[in-house]
């Protein structure tokens, strides 16, 4: 983490870094210690939260709930 912020903090332009994953992976969690670093290293930081891009809870989960394949493979549609 400490590497990381640094290396960002480094960087001599404005960043954008997005963080994805499953439900309860501890996104959230890593956003805020990342940031937390990256504005110890001296850089100005807005964390932005961006969730509406979710398939409905029954097709995330179709292959069990901490399949990366089922949260975000394109659900498939079916002529009955």
């Amino acid at each position: 983490m400490t590497k990381l912020a640094g290396d960002v903090a480094a960087l001599r332009r404005p960043a954008v870094i997005a963080v994805d994953g499953v439900d309860g992976s501890g996104k959230t969690t890593f956003a805020g210690r990342l940031a937390a670093a990256i504005g110890n290293a001296g850089r100005t930081v807005l964390i932005v939260h961006e969730d509406d891009f979710l398939a409905p809870r029954e097709v995330r989960y179709r292959l069990g709930r901490h399949s990366p394949e089922g949260f975000f493979a394109t659900p498939t549609t079916s002529s009955h």
